[in-house]
């Protein structure tokens, strides 16, 4: 009996999720699609529906998108120091096919310059 009612409550959350989401799409089908693209770039739901709500629903959709797009980045801290000086372990965290190994080859390659490949570990 408690499987069952946890099963159609599961089943009552995704239905009104879905009712709201439409009301969404109708009411304000800016903020929606914006919401979408940046779930499909691997952003959580939350946030993206935070980021989307400071766009003005009356902006035209490519100025919008880059509008989202520079407040997304504002959120990324960079560091001014440089790495290689600063020595260390560095991370590099993304998705496949941003760019992660070959920056990483590219540093070292630049270590092994500086510093000499004896000093450099991958």
């Amino acid at each position: 009996m408690k499987e069952d009612m946890s099963s159609i409550r599961r089943l009552l959350e995704h239905q009104v999720s879905g009712l709201m989401w439409q009301e969404v799409e109708r009411r304000e089908p800016l903020r929606a699609m914006l919401i979408k693209r940046l779930e499909r770039m691997g952003i959580s739901p939350e946030l993206s529906d935070q980021l989307a709500c400071y766009i003005p629903e009356d902006t035209p959709p490519q100025k919008a998108w880059k509008a989202l797009l520079s407040l997304v980045s504002d959120q990324i801290v960079i560091s001014k120091q440089d790495i290689l000086r600063k020595g260390g372990i560095v991370a590099l965290l993304g998705p496949t096919g941003v760019g992660k190994t070959t920056t990483v080859a590219k540093l070292a390659a630049r270590a092994a310059m500086e510093y000499g490949s004896d000093n450099v570990a991958w």
